[in-house]
Parts: structure tokens; C-alpha cells; sequence
């Protein structure tokens, strides 16, 4: 019985020890290849802390939640055969925001991520506007100016800015929304990081890319307390869901 949870422990650590082992970016890229990674690396920021609207029903008021997205990059290891790329990427965000005048609300928020010994940070923040009255319509549009800025591991940092578009349904205790962000990725590649060569020229490289990401999402309010789940979909970049829990002050 020893032997065998010993043998389990081993097996354990050895899978742990490979995926802390493997590496998020391949190397030697060439500019094909850098552009075809950064959609893997856009964590559909906006979504990320989007909740149930306060003009969708809620009163005006403060809020604070944190959320965690998931992304499979499986697809990206397919790609780059020979390199050891991790299986996921996994991303926080902690938030704050904010209901304004005249249906615009602000959200400012700041990334920290080590799972997976997978270095992240950053920062950003979504300017929302709901330009209908909740009792003229039944399902109502928001419109979201979003940027955002991350650093992965001193080998990747990008800016993302773009637009958003959502179309919600809000009942008592339960909400749906669906759309679309469209936002370009400015971005710069180290020549190298912990010793492994990143691009191709061994120099630092820029590139800016258009990100297409379509979702969906539902939102469940118990007691001030907003519980949210969020599936996107980003064109080259594949699905990339994400859970927000808040509270409403």
C-alpha cells in the first residue's frame, strides 16, 4: 500500500515537473509565426470583467469581483511540434467598478498570474455606456471602449484596445448577454528570454494584429452577490472561457 501511493506520488510529481518544465512561447519565430501565436495570448480581456450591467436592471452603486480564465493551447502545440509548449494558459483579474452619469460606467482592473509557473501581469479598464432605458426595451444594447496591458514572463508585452458590443436580457435574478469584441494587439517579442532565442532575428520585434472575439454569457445575482460565466471564441485563437465572482455594494 506504501509502494503504491509512493508510485502515485512520483508519477504525480514528474507530470507537475513537465508541465512547470514547459515553456509558453516557442522560439526562433518568424513574423508568420509571432502573428500566428498573439491570438492565443489575447484573454478576451473585456469579458473578463464584464458583469450584469447596473443599467440592466441594478441600481447604480460600486462593485468588486475577481475572475479567472482558461485557455487551451493545445492547438498552439500542434503548431510548434518540436518545442514544449504548456498545455493551458491561465489567467486573473481582479476589478472595481463603477456606475456613472447617464449610463456610462468605468472599470478599472489589474492582472496577476503565476499558475503553471506561468509569469503574467498587467492592467486595464472598460468605459461602458447603456444608452436605453431598461422599461422602453426588452433587450438592450452596451457599448465598451476597453484597453489593456500584459506582460507575459518579460518575453511577451502587448497593449489591446477595441470595442465591444453586447445585447442583454435582464430578469430579476438572471441575466444573458451576447456580442462581440474587435481590438488590435500592439506587441513586442523579445530577442531572447532565459536564455532560449524568441524570434528569429535574435532581436526584439513588434507586431500588431486584429482580434475578432465573439461570446456569450450568464450572470446569476444571490443576495448582492454576482456569480458569472463567460464562453468566448477568438478567431486563430480558439475558445477561451472565464468565471467572474463579485459583490454589489
Amino acid at each position: 500500500m506504501v509502494s503504491q501511493k509512493l508510485f502515485l506520488f512520483i508519477v504525480l510529481l514528474l507530470a507537475l515537473s513537465s508541465e512547470a518544465q514547459a515553456e509558453v512561447f516557442p522560439g526562433f519565430m518568424n513574423k508568420a509565426e509571432r502573428r500566428s501565436v498573439l491570438p492565443y495570448f489575447s484573454n478576451s480581456y473585456a469579458q473578463q470583467v464584464m458583469t450584469r450591467p447596473y443599467f440592466l436592471g441594478s441600481k447604480p452603486g460600486l462593485e468588486v469581483g475577481t475572475s479567472i480564465s482558461y485557455r487551451n493551447l493545445s492547438d498552439l502545440k500542434d503548431n510548434f511540434p518540436t518545442d514544449n509548449i504548456k498545455d493551458e494558459l491561465i489567467l486573473t483579474q481582479l476589478f472595481i467598478k463603477k456606475s456613472l452619469v447617464h449610463g456610462l460606467e468605468l472599470t478599472i482592473s489589474s492582472s496577476l498570474s503565476s499558475f503553471g509557473t506561468t509569469q503574467a501581469s498587467g492592467f486595464g479598464g472598460v468605459l461602458s455606456w447603456h444608452p436605453l432605458n431598461l422599461e422602453d426595451f426588452i433587450v438592450l444594447p452596451v457599448i465598451s471602449l476597453f484597453t489593456n496591458y500584459l506582460n507575459f514572463e518579460d518575453t511577451l508585452s502587448f497593449q489591446e484596445s477595441g470595442l465591444q458590443l453586447i445585447a442583454g436580457k435582464n430578469f430579476k435574478q438572471f441575466s444573458v448577454k451576447a456580442g462581440a469584441s474587435y481590438s488590435k494587439l500592439s506587441s513586442t517579442f523579445s530577442g531572447s528570454s532565459n536564455g532560449r532565442q524568441i524570434t528569429d532575428s535574435s532581436l526584439d520585434e513588434k507586431d500588431n494584429i486584429w482580434i475578432h472575439t465573439y461570446f456569450a454569457s450568464v450572470h446569476v445575482e444571490i443576495d448582492h452577490y454576482l456569480l458569472t460565466f463567460t464562453q468566448n471564441y477568438t478567431i486563430d485563437g480558439g475558445w477561451n472561457p472565464n468565471i467572474i465572482v463579485s459583490y454589489q455594494f
